[in-house]
């Protein structure tokens, strides 16, 4: 309901930014209680006001979120087309903690298409960035991603190794929701 409002007095006020800003947040909510259809019709106008305004890291995170939108679908090959229109986009704004999720979701499609390889390289790439910016949180989550890549090649030791440092990653900064789900894949 906040989320409404916010989006009513953003338009009210003419902050175009803002209204998209809402939109990706409207959408985020439809995309957590599965309602698909809403999430990408708030993304699809977060998208056209971001592009219309001019603003290229509102062009990214509403392509990005469209990608989610298509992944919990299961329509990988519409996930990793907008993820690859969203990160040139994340480049071009140096966002480089967007790029960084950019790649771990295109390294999430990858693995569940098989393709261990392009996983392996994307999740090292995101977090090769989150190290960067010492964003831990995200850190803690690509090594979580990174090892079950291994887990699913049979490389079991290493596998362990890197749910272990996830497990230190997410443990060190209180991060419970993470903890639980390095745990629930150890």
């Amino acid at each position: 309901e906040m989320a409404y409002l916010a989006l009513r007095l953003r338009r009210e006020i003419g902050d175009r930014r803002g209204q998209a800003q809402s939109l990706n947040n409207l959408g985020n909510v439809a995309n957590n209680q599965a309602d698909y259809a809403a999430a990408i019709a708030c993304f699809e106008k977060a998208y056209n006001i971001s592009q219309r305004i001019g603003d290229k890291r509102g062009e990214a995170l509403a392509l990005n979120n469209l990608g989610v939108a298509a992944a919990l679908q299961g329509q990988h090959a519409e996930a990793s087309h907008y993820y690859t229109l969203a990160l040139p986009l994340q480049q071009e704004t140096s966002n480089r903690l967007g790029e960084a999720w950019v790649y771990n979701n295109l390294g999430t499609i990858s693995r569940y298409e098989g393709r261990y390889a392009q996983a392996e390289s994307y999740f090292e790439r995101a977090l090769t960035v989150q190290r960067d910016l010492r964003y831990r949180k995200g850190a803690g989550i690509t090594l979580n991603n990174l090892a079950a890549v291994f887990r699913q090649q049979g490389r079991f030791a290493e596998a362990q190794q890197l749910h272990e440092e996830a497990l230190d990653v997410v443990r060190q900064i209180g991060y419970l929701k993470g903890e639980s789900l390095v745990l629930s894949q150890f």
